[in-house]
């Protein structure tokens, strides 16, 4: 596995749901928001055809043999365009933002960190603060996002 699932497979669980977009929410219902992340991180922003049998798909390599066959029962003979990795990705990303500036990191010292503006780390920080979605704070990132 490599570093962006490794570091993320807690971290997916904090996701607010409700911020994702239609077909991606849809993913989450159907197959659970590991598998539904593992397919992005693979196929996102992909046209993907979904074989009806779940033995005839590439697919197979990256999801379990359940999230294999609701996705080819509920999508079988369609193609869909694969959400992009990044609706996740954001959240997982503010999520280290908020928690390093909880351990008392200036802004400018995040945003570097990041390669994100200031304003943009203090627009962050009040778009969560506003929204009180998960506890932030709380979450202990289980690595360092530094590059």
């Amino acid at each position: 596995m490599d570093r962006i699932i490794e570091g993320s497979e807690k971290l997916i669980y904090y996701i607010d749901i409700g911020l994702l977009p239609g077909l991606l929410k849809d993913l989450v219902d159907l197959i659970g928001i590991d598998n539904a992340f593992l397919l992005t991180h693979h196929y996102g922003g992909q046209l993907k055809y979904i074989a009806k049998s779940p033995h005839r798909t590439a697919m197979r390599q990256h999801l379990n043999g359940e999230a294999l066959e609701k996705i080819c029962y509920q999508y079988g003979g369609l193609t869909l365009e694969v959400p992009k990795n990044d609706h996740f990705q954001k959240q997982i990303r503010n999520t280290h933002i908020m928690h390093a500036l909880a351990s008392g990191k200036s802004r400018a010292q995040v945003a570097q960190e990041f390669s994100l503006g200031v304003r943009q780390v203090g627009n962050i920080k009040r778009a969560l603060n506003a929204g009180k979605a998960n506890n932030y704070y709380a979450i202990t990132p289980p690595f360092s996002m530094s590059r």
